[in-house]
């Protein structure tokens, strides 16, 4: 089974989990400012998946591919709207790849695409600009490998 979405949107990745202390008591949280990207991404998924028994994949090995797509900056524009010539493909600024994989699977699993994250095993990841005229998101694409 294959199940390929794109999700509109800045990518955003998993934040770390803040300490706090409050009197004797210590304490974490998550500061959620992920949490838009990771609903469109519920959203996205939800619409190609309506009417499945959950979880869509119960069991078993899984690929994940995603392709986050970022805005560019104004720099990267000429004054008649083209990307210059020497404007970056990739984007090698934060957030880092692996908050964002984290970020993605950890909204997969809320919606029950699979039993748990942990049967993830391969994945694929890219991170660039967008190109022009395309909108920013993801791209995710999971696939079952055989056993």
């Amino acid at each position: 089974m294959r199940i390929s979405f794109f999700a509109p949107g800045i990518p955003k990745g998993q934040p770390r989990v803040r300490a706090f202390v409050r009197g004797r008591h210590a304490g974490v949280y998550d500061p959620g400012t992920a949490d838009d990207f990771k609903g469109a991404i519920m959203v996205a998924a939800l619409a190609v998946i309506p009417g499945l028994p959950r979880p869509i994949f119960a069991d078993g090995p899984l690929r994940v591919e995603c392709e986050f797509v970022f805005p560019r900056p104004k720099s990267h524009f000429t004054s008649k709207g083209q990307i210059k010539p020497t404007a970056p493909v990739w984007h090698t600024q934060k957030p880092d790849i692996d908050n964002l994989l984290k970020g993605a699977l950890d909204a997969l699993t809320k919606i029950q695409m699979w039993q748990d994250d942990c049967q993830v095993c391969s994945s694929a990841l890219l991170k660039r600009f967008t190109a022009l005229g395309e909108p920013s998101g993801v791209q995710i694409t999971i696939t079952a490998i055989a056993s």
